[in-house]
């Protein structure tokens, strides 16, 4: 009855009514647009089943090439450490090593001209270790890799197949020709996989082993026994733990193991050498979020934007409590009236919150379509120009949870603001 009553005093003053829910729907919606980007960049877990069994052995924000010695945590492991992690740990259900960074290059598909597509380069084992299914098609395993230049082959995201090939089974019949490599696509990834990364998300995923016909030169897949101090750091490393097995004993085990690698690396110098050149490790974190130097560049500006869009709301806030009060002021005949006739204070007082709780209701249903339209837009400034950055922010449990709690503390500010007036 209380609800009732209070949508007919809203629809009465049609004025108030439209200020109050645009206030309310402008404070919720850029909050909730912003959080949108935050729980896509930071929050949201990996599309992959049991995504909280993840760990990475490396640094998760590193991203890039490092030709030279490094000491203390390493960022990333050589094509050598992780081949020797992956034969001497047993904590693993499964482990994969990816490229710590997109590629983008100009390749020719089917013959035609040059054409700009974002390639990374994973280890056999990559999709079985996320558990992500296929599409269409197969992933390529273990026994396509037989050594450098031996797989061919290429995974296509979902994305990709769609954009360029209309969904046809074409693409597996072109054939693509990147460097000196020419790679034919086996399969197509689940619609929602975008790698284990957040941020540029790969157009293709190629095995490891063609990475000297790939990109023609140093032979990152081998270190130079000669030169022990020019090994080339490019890959990071993931595994999906064991049920039951912890970060801290998986840790325990990959520290032995770890050990022995870097140990045998530097057998061959003086003592004192080799004392300074084997004070390395790896850290385990969990990476049920996944990796991304993206999100390193990214989580300072978002926060920023949490913090005006906060004040933002708090404004919408103080505005809808002045709105409130002079609505108040104009109804304290009727107040009088209801408290002459016996109503008790407390009933009128909820009679108020009831209409503030409709307002809030309103105001959040504007918000979250203002969210909408507000994150459409940024993502299409996101992904504008060749680096673009797709991210899926469908909405979650953690965004409809947000939404609400703002909403309701809205109500709660703005009830506090007016009974202080």
């Amino acid at each position: 009855m209380d609800f009732r009553f209070g949508l007919r005093m809203l629809l009465k003053t049609p004025g108030f009514t439209a200020v109050a829910i645009l206030s309310l729907a402008l404070g919720i919606g850029a909050n909730t647009a912003i959080f949108s980007l935050v729980n896509a960049i930071l929050l949201k877990m990996l599309p992959v089943p049991n995504p909280e069994q993840m760990v990475v052995l490396t640094n998760r924000s590193a991203s890039g090439v490092n030709i030279g010695m490094s000491n203390g945590v390493r960022d990333n492991l050589t094509t050598r450490e992780f081949e020797a992690l992956r034969a001497n740990t047993g904590i693993f259900a499964g482990i994969f090593a990816s490229q710590s960074q997109v590629n983008r290059r100009d390749v020719e598909i089917g013959g035609l001209a040059p054409e700009p597509v974002r390639m990374r380069l994973v280890s056999a084992g990559y999709f079985e270790a996320l558990k992500t299914r296929m599409a269409a098609g197969r992933s390529f395993t273990g026994t396509d890799d037989r050594g450098p230049g031996t797989a061919p082959y290429a995974v296509a995201s979902y994305d990709f197949w769609q954009r360029r090939f209309g969904g046809s089974s074409k693409i597996f019949d072109d054939t693509i020709q990147a460097g000196r490599a020419t790679l034919r696509v086996i399969g197509v990834a689940e619609p929602r996989f975008r790698g284990e990364a957040v941020g540029p998300a790969p157009d293709l995923w190629i095995p490891l082993n063609m990475q000297p016909q790939l990109m023609p030169g140093r032979n990152w897949l081998r270190d130079d026994p000669e030169h022990p101090f020019e090994k080339v750091s490019w890959l990071h490393v993931l595994g999906r733990l064991k049920p039951g097995v912890t970060v801290k004993q998986a840790q325990a085990n990959v520290d032995l193991a770890f050990a022995r690698v870097v140990a045998d690396e530097f057998a061959g110098l003086p003592e004192n050498e080799r004392k300074e050149a084997t004070r390395q490790s790896v850290k385990i974190s969990e990476a049920s979020t996944g990796v991304s130097s993206f999100r390193g560049d990214a989580t300072e500006p978002l926060f920023v934007l949490m913090g005006i869009v906060a004040m933002v709301l708090l404004i919408a806030c103080a505005n809808v409590a002045n709105l409130l009060l002079a609505r108040a002021t104009a109804r304290q005949k009727e107040i009088d009236i209801r408290l002459a006739l016996g109503a008790q204070r407390a009933r009128v007082i909820r009679q108020f919150l009831a209409e503030s709780i409709l307002l809030a209701v309103l105001g959040g249903i504007g918000g979250v379509g203002l969210a909408y339209l507000g994150v459409t837009a940024l993502l299409k400034f996101l992904q504008t120009g060749p680096d673009g950055v797709p991210l899926d922010v469908s909405p979650d449990w953690r965004v409809m949870t947000f939404s609400v709690v703002v909403s309701l503390l809205r109500n709660l500010n703005a009830e506090l603001l007016l009974s202080m007036s």
